[in-house]
């Protein structure tokens, strides 16, 4: 414990300003440094194009940190790869002195809870605060010898590089487990999951009665004026069956079975938002955020004006990003309004909303989605060819006996998910507890 001694980084750090002229002609490797303390190319550029005279020039193994950023972990050593490159003035470089603190040691020090709560408290103040390099070079840190250094960094790497391998197995884990969501969900619109079923239960209604009703409802919404008419689609063509259908089944576009439009809203709409605790429900793109199945609310208002000009969703109503995040399905459990991002499809019949919903997931649906998406920059899907989807639809009380053996095995993996994240979980600990053990003199 003696052997430790308190330094300031200043102690062992120089500063290094490498000046250079930029040419016009020569290319230049630019820098940047995330908060995770990775420093990467941020691009290639012509000298010409560089809005600037002159650039400060880094070397391999010249420890750099962002002056607006280092107490968020934007610092770290320039690897070999990005020897030459240039960094903006809010990058300062430093020469470490490997006499006193070898340059991996001093990254793991500088990413101990005492020396980020030292960091914190250079950037309290009003605004933006810039850590200068004076600033930076009082921070105190308590380091042992050099040989020291070498022992404790040969245990941390050893358990680090056992921890990428862990890592490794759980994103390969990870991996599998989508597989396996997926195939079971492939299995179930494909009727394999309830093969057996369908031998003990073969008088059931087929779904081309299902499908009778669906449009005998559809015409009576018409006639009320609830429902807009829509377009007739061309029949199904033989090739776009996607596989062989179990007796009893049928295939058919999206729009037969259900009513699907796109949302609509009033232009601004910041004009309609409302803190007013009568306001409707203003569903956003962002509420959806971290939510598997179910919308049970909404962090936005709306007038009861702009709700006028919105197009209107229930309960147990689905609706479609658009953009984005396109093709994945909710379920609302509130009433509320929509604007043009979303499509808004109302289940008509006896079509159960659990399989509707697991049919919308299934690779079957995701991939027409995915094909029919276009758009350069941001995916986006149209109304009218989405409405030309085509879905498998069984009977219906074969839909809820799909729905009891999907839910059954979806268990069964977010069982093995939650384990999977428990092994996470150890992993970082793990490597955590290592470090505190190693830097505590």
């Amino acid at each position: 414990m003696s052997e430790w001694k308190k330094v300031k980084i200043g102690d062992f750090l120089t500063y290094k300003k490498r000046q250079v002229v930029i040419s016009p002609d020569d290319e230049y490797s630019l820098v940047t440094i995330t908060n995770k303390g990775e420093i990467k190319l941020r691009e290639k550029k012509k000298g010409g194009l560089i809005n600037a005279n002159n650039g400060l020039l880094v070397k391999v193994g010249d420890f750099i940190y962002s002056r607006l950023a280092v107490h968020t972990g934007a610092f770290g050593i320039i690897p070999e790869k990005l020897d030459g490159a240039l960094v903006t003035n809010e990058m300062p470089s430093f020469v470490i002195d490997q006499k006193q603190i070898l340059s991996e040691m001093f990254i793991y020090l500088l990413k101990m809870p005492n020396v980020k709560w030292q960091l914190k408290q250079l950037i309290k103040g009003i605004g933006r605060v810039r850590v200068k390099e004076k600033m930076f070079k009082n921070i105190f840190l308590r380091i042992p010898p050099i040989s020291t250094q070498r022992i404790l960094l040969k245990r941390i790497n050893f358990v680090k590089e056992k921890q990428i391998k862990l890592n490794a197995e759980i994103t390969n884990q990870q991996i599998l487990l989508k597989k396996l969501r997926q195939a079971i969900l492939q299995e179930a619109i494909q009727g394999k999951l309830t093969a057996d079923w369908r031998k003990e239960n073969p008088n059931v209604e087929p779904a081309s009665e299902l499908l009778k009703r669906i449009q005998a409802e559809k015409e009576k919404l018409i006639a009320e004026k609830k429902i807009k008419p829509q377009k007739p689609l061309p029949p199904i063509k033989t090739e776009e069956i996607p596989f062989e259908l179990p007796k009893g089944w049928g295939l058919y576009f999206l729009d037969e079975i259900t009513y699907m439009t796109r949302g609509s809203s009033p232009r601004p709409i910041v004009e309609y938002i409302t803190n007013e605790v009568d306001g409707e429900n203003w569903i956003r793109i962002g509420d959806t955020k971290n939510v598997v199945k179910y919308i049970r609310g909404t962090r936005q208002k709306i007038t009861r004006e702009g709700a006028k000009k919105s197009q209107r969703v229930e309960a147990d109503d689905f609706i479609l990003s658009n953009s984005m995040s396109y093709g994945k399905p909710f379920i609302m459990k509130v009433d509320g309004y929509i604007h043009d991002g979303w499509f808004l499809i109302k289940i008509l019949g006896n079509i159960n909303i659990d399989y509707f919903y697991y049919l919308l997931l299934s690779n079957v649906v995701q991939e027409q989605f995915l094909g029919l998406a276009n758009g350069a920059v941001v995916k986006n899907i149209r109304a009218e060819i989405v409405k030309k989807t085509t879905l498998p639809i069984p009977p219906f009380q074969e839909q809820k006996a799909i729905v009891a053996k999907v839910e059954k095995l979806l268990a069964y993996c977010d069982e093995l998910e939650q384990q999977i994240q428990q092994t996470k979980i150890y992993s970082e600990q793990l490597m955590q507890t290592v470090l505190k053990e190693a830097f505590t003199p």
